[in-house]
């Protein structure tokens, strides 16, 4: 994950880069009180960015230990992110419409939201929602929850697979460690379709890579993003993600109709992510 902000309207409105999430939020409460319809970001709503967030802290939803898992998702990393976000969010200096719906892409693309904290494909994604504003943009490290560490989490991500009904299942496996594991194929890939590639060899190829349109003002967008990339953390993905990312987006804004807490609605989510996968079979550790 990196910070993806548009540099003209940080030089506009005098906003230097945030080192820490404390800095994030004493900026976004500064913008949005000297000018109401401007935001300088979105709270995460869906799973997969806070769990990057959480991921930064310290914190990791799933981890095994031989044939048994462990549920984390209300553990303290995870309730001290989710109470961050909601002290913020009830100051009104946050945006509150989900990422990339029609309301969202709108306020991006007229400048009223400065900065999507996102994996470092984003820029196609943005370029896509507002094309507009190309050139405009630039990445810089996440704000960090504590001041001079550089640890970051993952968001997004994705895995091929071969069919058993594959006549070559051998040559498929070996294009496919070409393609995502090779200089020469993961650079390639990611050149053309703006991913970003798990492989440090394909991410090295990408240092004289020509950069994705939207940041044609960064050209060293690839070297910043291999330094970022350096130091993600850790990361145990459970076996039942999509039902937890949905129990999450739910019980989010179940609480947030209510009133009720974030960290409250983790705990909640915990109990269905347990009982899910009880059901399907797995050991699961108190």
């Amino acid at each position: 994950m990196m910070m993806f902000y548009r540099s003209d309207l940080f030089k506009k409105y005098g906003i230097a880069i945030p080192k820490t999430w404390a800095d994030y939020a004493a900026d976004a409460k500064k913008l949005h009180g000297a000018h109401p319809n401007v935001f300088l970001g979105t709270l995460p709503q869906d799973g997969g960015t806070f769990t990057g967030l959480v991921q930064q802290a310290g914190g990791n939803w799933w981890s095994t230990d031989g044939t048994k898992w462990t549920v984390g998702i209300d553990s303290p990393a995870s309730t001290g992110v989710a109470s961050y976000w909601q002290q913020l969010a009830a100051t009104g200096a946050l945006y509150t419409q989900p990422f990339l719906t029609p309301e969202w892409n709108k306020d991006v693309a007229a400048g009223n939201i400065l900065t999507w904290s996102a994996g470092v494909w984003a820029p196609g994604v943005i370029d896509g929602v507002a094309a507009g504003t190309t050139g405009k943009w630039a990445a810089a490290p996440l704000p960090q929850w504590t001041a001079g560490d550089a640890q970051v989490g993952l968001m997004g991500g994705s895995s091929v697979f071969i069919t058993k009904s594959s006549k070559h299942q051998a040559q498929a496996a070996q294009f496919l460690e070409w393609l995502n594991g090779s200089k020469e194929g993961s650079g390639d890939l990611a050149s053309i379709s703006n991913i970003y590639p798990a492989s440090i060899a394909g991410q090295s190829a990408l240092a004289t890579a020509k950069v994705p349109a939207l940041m044609s003002a960064q050209p060293n967008f690839y070297t910043v993003a291999a330094k970022v990339a350096a130091n993600t953390a850790t990361v145990t993905w459970g076996p039942d993600v999509q039902t937890a990312f949905a129990a999450f987006s739910d019980q989010l804004q179940a609480v947030q109709a209510s009133g009720g807490s974030f960290a409250g609605a983790l705990t909640t989510v915990q109990s269905l992510t347990v009982a899910d996968m009880t059901k399907s079979g797995f050991t699961v550790q108190k």
